[in-house]
């Protein structure tokens, strides 16, 4: 009766899956500015992150059809998009994880269990099926954990560089500079990633005609 209701209930997704698929939509303007956004040239699209050049061709381009229908459907996840911009990983090597990572623990227990059957352990067909489902999820959701530990730890050491970037404003102040230039001179002296985001939040501030206090500001709401 179980396995029954489990195929009836797989066989039913498909059928609907398929039936939406063959619907005809209007194309919204999230899906035309998506559209427009794959055509533009390289030079003007969103710049790449660091972990980008590692990832396989089947990542790339399941990540990259994934972003493409979010933005179809106009779902933004701009928190998301503020937690990994924060961690530098791509919006799009993220979603191709979680799908990747989920079908891998779909198909995990049934080849488990199916070796276990060879061994001559046999069990009931809806056992690998629902331990099968148990495990996507599980796996679907392990990126999320590890992306909200690593933001946490970025945020400390956000704080932590930002505490030392005032001490060596104020030193710089002290010496006579003006405030522009003890902001621009105390990121300069720091090291590493918190440092190199202020740096070119103030060197961005002077390009656009921002203040620094605006720019250090905007640069922390991105940080928290």
């Amino acid at each position: 009766m179980i396995p029954a209701l489990v195929v009836g209930a797989v066989t039913g997704l498909a059928l609907f899956v398929l039936v939406y698929a063959l619907i005809p939509r209007r194309v919204g303007l999230a899906r035309r500015i998506a559209a427009f956004d794959a055509g533009r040239p390289p030079a003007l699209r969103p710049a790449r992150y660091p972990g980008d050049g590692n990832e396989s061709a089947l990542s790339k381009r399941l990540g990259a059809a994934l972003a493409r229908f979010c933005a179809e459907q106009g779902w933004e996840f701009r928190s998301l998009r503020s937690s990994l911009s924060l961690v530098g990983k791509s919006f799009e090597n993220f979603l191709a994880t979680k799908v990747l990572l989920a079908l891998f623990g779909l198909i995990f227990p049934p080849i488990v269990l199916a070796g276990i059957g060879f061994a001559g352990v046999h069990l009931s067909v809806i056992v690998p099926v629902w331990a099968g489902l148990v495990f996507a999820a599980i796996f679907f959701f392990l990126p999320d954990i590890e992306l909200r530990q690593q933001v946490e730890k970025r945020q400390r050491d956000f704080r932590h560089a930002i505490s030392a970037f005032l001490d060596l404003v104020a030193m710089n102040l002290s010496g006579g500079r003006g405030v522009p230039e003890a902001l621009m001179a105390a990121s300069e002296i720091g090291e590493g990633w918190a440092f190199w985001r202020i740096r070119d939040a103030l060197a961005n501030a002077r390009i656009t005609g921002q203040t620094p206090w605006q720019a250090l500001g905007v640069l922390a709401r991105k940080s928290r």
